[in-house]
């Protein structure tokens, strides 16, 4: 059905450019045609498209949350894996609940803190697990970020760790 509509639509054109080219249709006037838009004119509305990244890029996103009725501004930050050394930082406002970091391709543990560094929630397995009773491991799970893809639902959670267990806020 597609290729009779198509081959219908290039027959038809191809007979009315035959038609005005042979005279049986008259050209339209540059008064009649419709105006073309011109480099510094607006030509309406153009199609989105994502934002690109960097080349050796990608990104993290998730969710924040915290013990509480509110969630206070808090550090999110991405730490490479190897070296432990904080890759990326971000400081959300209070009640954010939403966070996105861009990062070098590579593999991170993602942390959030409080401003002053005293509590901490880490992206963990014992937020993998749902965060019940029962989760009791509280280590850190590496995420892998590629070049120019987005890694979602990495949500530092675990607020229930032990002091000490992840990284002190850089």
């Amino acid at each position: 059905m597609r290729n009779r509509i198509a081959l219908a639509g290039i027959l038809v054109t191809g007979v009315l450019a035959l038609s005005i080219s042979c005279g049986l249709l008259p050209t339209p006037t540059p008064e009649e045609r419709p105006p073309t838009p011109t480099a510094t004119e607006d030509a309406g509305p153009r199609p989105t498209t994502r934002p690109t990244l960097d080349p050796g890029t990608g990104m993290i996103s998730g969710h924040l949350s915290y013990p509480s009725e509110w969630i206070p501004p808090l550090r999110v930050v991405a730490f490479d894996v190897n070296t432990m050394v904080a890759v990326e930082t971000l400081d959300t406002q209070e009640n954010d609940s939403f966070y996105t970091l861009t990062l070098p391709v590579g593999t991170y543990y993602v942390v959030a803190y409080t401003m002053d560094g005293a509590l901490a929630g880490g992206y963990s397995q014992a937020v993998l697990c749902g965060l019940t009773v029962a989760c009791n491991d509280h280590s850190l799970v590496a995420v892998q970020v590629l070049a120019n893809l987005s890694v979602p639902d990495i949500d530092p959670g675990d607020w229930y760790a032990p002091p000490g267990t992840f990284p002190p806020m850089p």
